[in-house]
């Protein structure tokens, strides 16, 4: 019986399909958890509504049609 290099399961990690790439509009990092689940951390308004989205990865903050709305936890954009 050959014996072959086996690497432990906790180093490999999974591609992801490009198809459930899920990227950050303003980063580029991956948003994707799994197939029910996003690493989108949701923004409630005044009224818990959900107005929006931020990136754990940037803070970037955007709206539900992925509008960037802050960055860094800002959430006032000033005129360029």
């Amino acid at each position: 019986l050959k014996m072959g290099k086996v690497r432990p399961s906790y180093t490999q990690q999974a591609k992801i399909p490009k198809n459930k790439l899920d990227l950050c509009p303003m980063c580029n990092e991956s948003l994707y958890l799994n197939d029910e689940y996003t690493q989108r951390v949701g923004l409630l308004d005044e009224d818990d509504y959900c107005c929006g989205w931020m990136c754990p990865h940037c803070d970037g903050m955007f709206d539900t049609d992925n509008n960037l709305t802050g960055i860094n936890g800002m959430d006032e954009m000033g005129e360029a």
